[in-house]
């Protein structure tokens, strides 16, 4: 990346071992030095929300963050379906929100309590 000092590499991993919960998926970013320099609040934000559950409706708006300068979408630039506490992760995400509020479905919630079924 030193030949290219304002590239952002994403990492993305599918959900994970198929015997693992399907949250465990891995996301990573690697972010120019330049930009977090530039945005320190930002950089903390992103920071303080690595540990908290996201969705990929948070990323679809940590992208418009990349592309558009940190400039929220205008009205309408988002589908009306659009979860209403998807957050860039550029963004302060509080702790504890509802995955439906941010496109999560029980399934692929960390909330959600799985039981073990014993098949014998």
């Amino acid at each position: 990346l030193q030949e290219h000092p304002n590239t952002v590499l994403m990492l993305f991993s599918d959900h994970g071992h198929r015997w693992k919960r399907p949250h465990e998926t891995v996301l990573g970013f690697v972010l120019p030095r330049s930009l977090l320099r530039a945005h320190p609040d930002r950089a903390k934000n992103f920071q303080d929300n690595q540990r908290k559950t996201i969705s990929y409706f948070d990323v679809h708006l940590t992208l418009w963050d990349l592309v558009r300068g940190f400039e929220p979408p205008p009205p309408g630039a988002l589908p009306a379906d659009f979860p209403p506490l998807a957050a860039s992760l550029f963004r302060r995400i509080p702790a504890g929100r509802p995955c439906g509020q941010i496109g999560l479905d029980d399934f692929h919630c960390p909330c959600t309590k799985w039981l073990s079924e014993d098949p014998l």
